[in-house]
């Protein structure tokens, strides 16, 4: 009703109607100030690990290495580790990709937040330590979680990969392929993963993964990208599947330019959220460590095999060279596998044919499958070696060749050597330049008797890294080799 047309009698009516509007206010503004008053819920209250482990459903293991790793936000009273449930979701909140749209109230204590003074880095830093003292109660849960009952059902792991009817891999567990360099090992391991891409036989392997299980990571720490792309291709050949698109099950990383706590960090990520994960392939697990001979790192890494492969329900295989001189794997890492590993298999070229490979078990826990062999053929592709008979293995050590100082003693142990062999100035006797040789090199971890000082003098001679002056024998600091 416009305002220029009220007349006297229309005053009762207009009165009223006014009279519904402010009740109507009044109700609305009553409504809003009960919700931004009304009392919520405490979440910010302590919890104990193995509150926070149900909350979470996660195993007390897990939990206690995300805490070392300073993912999960704790505190520590005495020997006592707590936390608070509001932090807790608030480090659930954090991993999300694409985080969840905040309130009103939360947009504000974002933006107070904002322009609070910072905490001094240097006092947090102080405040943290690498080292968790657990209590008798959390040990006392770890121990539960691990016991063992004669009456309680465990599921056997499922079978994943097979080399013809002999089991090589299941879920939960670990493999390796070992060889010398050029042995055709990654070769060997792209029949592996095409016969997972498909469920399929390719060259003796066989896959049997679970629906829920078909995802599969390929993590190449040696070569670069378009040598892994090369790889990626014959992957999806051997599959027979299209090299135009990527595949959808077939995850592959690069990760050649990275430092080995990088690469170890980037592979847990992916481990850890890839949906549907059922087979990882690390080619290969040396370039984790600094010092492939270090006890602790080599320690440290199957430690993390044996936690992903359990937490993830996943199957890792790996790739990891032999010594040059024999036929175990390389370093302590290579000790570690051996003796954690579910199946060793080692990919040797044939000593009478050098086109062909073969794939023989070294360690396995079925019976060992019968040899098989490979060669490359004109399209650069693995295909078997149908005509091949496996070689009879020879009881006992294998017999070692005669000593070559050329190839047993690495080039940078030659220099020390001398420089003790010579430090005294030039040598004029045969007889003692071979017990000082026997004595220089003994100091650098090789051991040397007679016969060999002799090959090693000849391989100095020939090499000029030792010379005659006269009757003298003197070193050439000089040389080149």
């Amino acid at each position: 009703m416009e305002k220029d047309q009220l007349t006297f009698n229309d005053l009762p009516t207009v009165v009223g109607e006014l009279c519904d509007r402010i009740a109507s206010m009044e109700n609305l503004l009553t409504e809003k100030l009960s919700k931004q008053y009304e009392t919520k819920e405490n979440t910010h209250v302590p919890m104990t690990v193995q509150e926070a482990c149900n909350y979470l459903k996660m195993p007390l293991s897990t939990f206690y290495y995300k805490v070392k790793k300073d993912d999960i936000p704790v505190i520590k009273q005495g020997k006592h580790l707590y936390i608070y449930r509001d932090e807790l979701d608030r480090w659930l909140e954090s991993s999300r990709k694409n985080p969840a749209p905040q309130s009103f109230e939360d947009e504000n204590e974002s933006l107070l937040a904002s322009h609070r003074r910072k905490p001094n880095p240097k006092l947090v830093a102080m405040e943290k330590t690498d080292t968790i003292i657990l209590s008798p109660e959390e040990l006392a849960a770890y121990m539960a979680e691990s016991t063992i009952s004669v009456t309680s059902t465990y599921e056997h792991s499922p079978v994943v990969l097979m080399v013809d009817d002999t089991i090589i891999g299941t879920l939960g567990n670990f493999s390796a392929s070992i060889g010398k360099a050029k042995s055709k090992k990654t070769f060997n391991v792209s029949a592996i993963v095409a016969s997972a891409l498909n469920n399929s036989t390719v060259l003796h392997y066989r896959s049997t993964f679970p629906e829920n299980k078909r995802k599969i990571l390929y993590i190449d720490t040696e070569q670069g990208r378009y040598h892994c792309q090369q790889v990626l291709k014959r992957i999806l050949r051997l599959a027979d599947l299209p090299e135009y698109k990527n595949p959808d099950n077939l995850i592959m990383l690069a990760l050649r330019k990275f430092s080995p706590k990088l690469r170890l960090a980037i592979v847990e990520q992916a481990i850890g959220i890839i949906p549907d994960l059922g087979l990882v392939i690390i080619d290969g697990i040396r370039d984790f460590l600094y010092d492939i001979n270090s006890s602790s790192e080599s320690t440290d890494i199957i430690s993390k095999f044996m936690q992903w492969t359990d937490d993830r329900q996943i199957h890792i295989h790996t790739v990891l060279h032999q010594n040059k001189n024999d036929e175990h794997a390389r370093g302590h890492i290579g000790t570690e596998l051996n003796n954690k590993a579910e199946t060793i298999m080692q990919v040797e070229v044939d000593k009478e044919d050098k086109a062909v490979s073969v794939v023989e078990a070294v360690h396995i826990r079925d019976r060992e499958f019968e040899p098989f062999a490979f060669r490359i053929n004109e399209e650069a592709m693995p295909e078997p070696v149908e005509s091949y008979l496996p070689k009879e293995k020879k009881t006992g050590r294998p017999t070692k060749g005669p000593f070559d100082p050329d190839k047993e003693i690495p080039k940078n142990v030659h220099r020390p050597a001398l420089d003790t062999v010579f430090a005294n100035g030039n040598i004029s006797n045969y007889d003692d330049y071979i017990e000082r040789l026997k004595e220089g090199y003994g100091l650098q971890g090789i051991k040397l008797g007679y016969n060999k000082a002799v090959k090693v003098a000849t391989l100095l001679s020939d090499e000029r890294m030792v010379i005659k002056e006269g009757k003298d024998y003197a070193f050439n600091p000089e040389y080149h080799y």
